[in-house]
């Protein structure tokens, strides 16, 4: 679209530009609901009404812009399906939620039709979301309990950039869990729910110990990285990691080096991370920051890492 001596381009994936046809510049605009654009009307006052596309990661609607301040304004994106790519349902409340690789779909029981989607414009890390689940949801899984991650987090959502917690009154995005915070790893495999429980358990000497966890969402992981397949309980009295649980002991057959010192072993796969035998703990442990044998050194080898003795 012309405007005297600027032209506006719209694009698929890029946003809005301009070009200054005086002086042959070719200038970006700030973030806007997201980059999907397509068309676009200029009022005499400066307004700019650009149509946004319903894309892989997207919602369509539209939003306005101030040709003169180069500034976003107000919007608003059509309620619907954010994406053709559907991999999970939920019931809660009024609504049936949808996972999708273009955030969450919403449609409303009570008024027979679509509510706005969460996408990433409301918080979500990534718009690709593979599982739901719902703490303490009797039609999920029967369960009874009412506190969720940060307090009032019962709606769960799994996905490519982690575990993202969602308010269980407005949905409104409260906080992702990722590596970072405890996880195995970022991508979300599937989540399930154990209620609190206690356990008798007899010792060798003939004592008794009673063991006893809090109600947890376990949080599966596929081992995608540089990280390991497996499963991190999260614990909703603390609300922190409180274990994880390996599938396999190295991550992959093809060992290139093994060392071993008072520590423990230390081993070297043609895969990361480096893992470690803790004999005091006797458990695995992965990842660099391990201890090492003093004259071992972990060096990288392109895209692996490999074991190299000192001189």
């Amino acid at each position: 679209m012309l405007d005297d001596d600027e032209l506006w381009v719209s694009t698929a994936g890029r946003g809005l530009w301009s070009i200054d046809l005086t002086n042959r510049i070719f200038a970006p605009t700030p973030a806007a609901l997201h980059t999907q654009m397509d068309g676009m009307v200029l009022e005499d006052d400066g307004t700019m009404y650009v149509g946004l596309m319903g894309s892989q990661g997207s919602a369509a609607g539209f939003q306005t812009f101030n040709s003169n301040t180069r500034s976003w304004g107000h919007g608003s994106l059509i309620a619907g399906l954010p994406s053709n790519t559907v991999r999970d349902f939920l019931e809660y409340g009024d609504h049936i939620m949808i996972a999708t690789h273009g955030g969450i779909g919403l449609w409303n029981t009570t008024k027979d039709g679509w509510d706005d989607p969460i996408t990433t414009i409301d918080g979500l890390p990534t718009p690709i979301i593979e599982h739901l689940f719902a703490i303490g949801s009797p039609s999920t899984n029967g369960s009874t309990q009412t506190s969720g991650i940060q307090g009032n987090g019962t709606v769960l959502a799994g996905g490519a950039a982690g575990l993202t917690v969602l308010h269980r009154d407005n949905l409104s995005v409260l906080t992702t869990l990722n590596f970072g915070d405890g996880l195995i790893g970022n991508t979300v495999s599937g989540i399930t729910f154990a209620e609190a429980t206690s356990r008798l358990v007899v010792n060798p000497d003939g004592t008794s110990t009673m063991l006893y966890h809090d109600a947890a969402i376990f949080i599966s992981h596929n081992g995608q990285g540089s990280t390991r397949p497996g499963a991190a309980a999260w614990d909703l009295a603390t609300d922190v990691a409180n274990g994880t649980y390996h599938i396999d002991m190295i991550p992959s057959n093809d060992v290139r080096s093994i060392a071993t010192d008072d520590w423990g072993v230390h081993i070297a796969t043609d895969s990361q991370p480096l893992v470690h035998w803790n004999a005091t703990m006797m458990e695995m442990e992965s990842g660099l920051g391990r201890k090492l044998p003093a004259d071992m050194a972990a060096v990288p080898d392109g895209f692996r890492w490999r074991l190299h003795r000192g001189r």
